[in-house]
């Protein structure tokens, strides 16, 4: 399993067992500081032309159809498994769970924002071990460590899945943000 660094992209039919692999399960996992729960949750975002999809083509990109989440836990192609509440489920694994099914996603995305979101107003320096994943099965194909450089921030982009005609690349974006809001709203999602 390659650890991919922070502004490195790898080409997911390169790391999957088969070049026509399409199905993955997006991962993220944490472990809260001390004796408080700590509620961070999987989200991820479908781009199009860098702003939210707009499925239903009414001019605006609206939550329901751009965003899978604990609000929202099935668009074409991704479906949330769980909303884990305290990070204390799983271990050493992934807390919570996205199964992706890249042919099932709407042709008109060409991104999709991987992001580890805040619910409870906790800043990630109150967590230790987050990290973001994608599997094939059991085999961590890539994985991506959130660093210590997003203390005080709410909500980190990841990765992002870029679409790249029959394939897709994965890449370790990294991004701090205050909160999943301002995520939202830098890709006019409302």
């Amino acid at each position: 399993m390659p650890l991919v660094p922070k502004g490195q992209s790898v080409l997911l039919s390169k790391e999957a067992s088969a070049p026509t692999v399409k199905k993955f399960q997006a991962g993220a996992g944490w472990d809260p500081n001390g004796d408080k729960a700590v509620d961070l949750d999987l989200v991820a975002i479908k781009l199009s032309g860098g702003k939210g999809f707009d499925a239903d083509g009414n001019g605006k990109s609206e939550v329901n159809e751009a965003v899978t989440y604990y609000g929202n836990m099935q668009t074409p192609g991704l479906k949330l498994d769980k909303d884990d509440l305290t990070g204390e489920s799983s271990g050493d694994g992934p807390d919570e769970t996205m199964d992706i099914d890249l042919t099932a996603v709407e042709a008109g995305v060409d991104e999709i924002l991987i992001v580890v979101a805040s619910y409870s107003g906790q800043t990630f320096d109150e967590v230790s071990n987050v990290f973001a994943s994608l599997s094939e099965g059991d085999k961590e194909v890539v994985r991506a460590d959130l660093a210590a450089e997003h203390a005080g921030k709410g909500a980190v982009v990841v990765a992002k899945l870029t679409r790249t005609g029959d394939d897709w690349n994965f890449t370790h974006v990294g991004e701090g943000y205050a909160n999943s809001d301002e995520i939202l709203s830098k890709y006019s999602i409302v």
